[in-house]
């Protein structure tokens, strides 16, 4: 994960995000064969808890890693997305940087297996019972 954050050209401020440096640091951990499991877990699951209240904050509910990224590019203000909301879309190089920028995210919508299991299944297929009908 902490490969791809590196290539954000655009949109690396994205990259500054607490939870997305956090959890860079525990892939990059995993990585280099850190055996302090429990640790790493711990780690984790603070990061699950912060998507968690964020989630909540906004209503996300299914994939809260996809809502989760896809909140973060929607917040970040850059050349190209100040450009959009002023005139829309219009040919240029930006373009080009910007489809970088989407790629390296597309790629990464899928956590590394090498995260804890119980994180992944939190965020992957959590339910928002604000939204529930009895």
């Amino acid at each position: 994960m902490y490969r791809f954050v590196s290539k954000l050209l655009l949109y690396g401020n994205v990259g500054l995000d607490p939870v997305l440096q956090e959890l860079c640091g525990i892939c990059r951990e995993v990585d280099a064969k850190n055996d302090d499991r429990e640790e790493l877990i711990r780690r984790s699951y603070r990061q699950v808890r912060t998507v968690l209240e964020v989630s909540t904050k906004y209503g996300f509910d299914k994939n809260l890693w996809h809502n989760y990224l896809t909140y973060l590019l929607l917040m970040d203000e850059n050349p190209f997305s100040v450009t959009c909301e002023k005139i829309g879309v219009k040919d240029g190089t930006v373009n080009r940087f910007a489809l970088n920028d989407f790629q390296v995210f597309l790629l990464r919508f899928s956590l590394p297996n090498s995260l804890p299991f119980l994180f992944l299944i939190f965020l992957y297929s959590y339910r928002n019972h604000n939204y529930l009908t009895c």
